[in-house]
């Protein structure tokens, strides 16, 4: 389980394959907005509103998705933009892991 805002998304699904393919497609997916307020201001100095966490844990799902199906990604959303991410090898488990 990870808060999305503390990590790019195209880092976090590279991640997520990762260790999808080490180990042999047991890896659980699970991603949140955060609610921590002390954790948010310590990691990033600030905690933002919920509807701007909510907007990019929604974004962060859609390019997570996007990257466990394909090796190319591209996406433009009101917080990320990504062209040509790749993520090669894709994640072992199927259906993948989201």
């Amino acid at each position: 389980m990870s808060c999305y805002y503390f990590r790019l998304p195209t880092v976090l699904a590279k991640m997520a394959t990762t260790v999808d393919i080490i180990s042999n497609g047991r890896l659980i997916f699970g991603v949140g907005a955060g609610w921590h307020k002390m954790e948010f201001e310590s990691f990033i100095g600030e905690f933002p509103a919920a509807k701007e966490r909510l907007i990019g844990l929604e974004e962060t799902i859609q390019i997570c998705k996007s990257m466990f199906t394909q090796e190319k990604t591209e996406f433009r959303g009101k917080i990320y933009r990504f062209e040509n991410v790749l993520n090669s090898p894709l994640p072992i488990q199927r259906p993948p892991p989201y």
